[in-house]
């Protein structure tokens, strides 16, 4: 809001600042979360800013946690990670516990060295398998792109803005989600 203190000033022909994705309303104003170059997040008046095309995703697989979904809309917010196995994880868990040991628990390790937001286009035949438990152990069954937020409001982490504790695999085509895959996790 404008009766907050002013972290930083930006001139006016700023450009290619880096959003979080987090936006809030304030007195009917649109505020925007931005990176603030050497100074962490602050919040700007988003009717100083002006929009330049999204960064999308590569074409391509990415491991993301899921933060929102638009199915009207068709649309997903993601927080893009690194989900790690095999030797990469065991180096990059000592390098953050170099002290322990043992290597990461159930052979994986995630990542998220940049917490910023992307929402995303839905294809309108985009392909979704869920995790679930089955006799034999886990199953990948195939869902609906309308089935997704009921399933993940019964998984939502406490306290945490993320809609599931389970991180995704996005295939992206052209800018465009075309498959959501669940990762089991012990």
């Amino acid at each position: 809001g404008v009766h907050n203190a002013v972290m930083a000033t930006l001139a006016p022909d700023t450009v290619e600042l880096e959003s979080t994705g987090r936006i809030a309303r304030v007195d009917g104003a649109l505020w925007r979360e931005i990176v603030v170059p050497g100074d962490g997040t602050g919040w700007v008046n988003a009717g100083y800013l002006a929009e330049t095309s999204p960064a999308l995703l590569d074409d391509g697989r990415h491991a993301a946690i899921v933060h929102d979904i638009d199915v009207a809309g068709r649309t997903i917010t993601v927080d893009v990670i690194q989900f790690l196995t095999g030797q990469e994880a065991i180096d990059a868990y000592h390098a953050e516990h170099p002290d322990d040991p043992l290597g990461p628990p159930n052979d994986f390790w995630v990542v998220n060295a940049n917490p910023r937001l992307r929402t995303m286009p839905v294809s309108s035949d985009v392909s979704v398998r869920l995790v679930r438990l089955a006799e034999n152990g886990v199953d990948l069954d195939p869902a609906t792109w309308d089935e997704l937020p009921d399933y993940l409001s019964q998984q939502q982490p406490p306290g945490d803005d993320g809609l599931s504790w389970s991180p995704f695999w996005l295939d992206v085509d052209d800018g465009v989600v075309t498959g959501i895959t669940e990762q089991y996790t012990p």
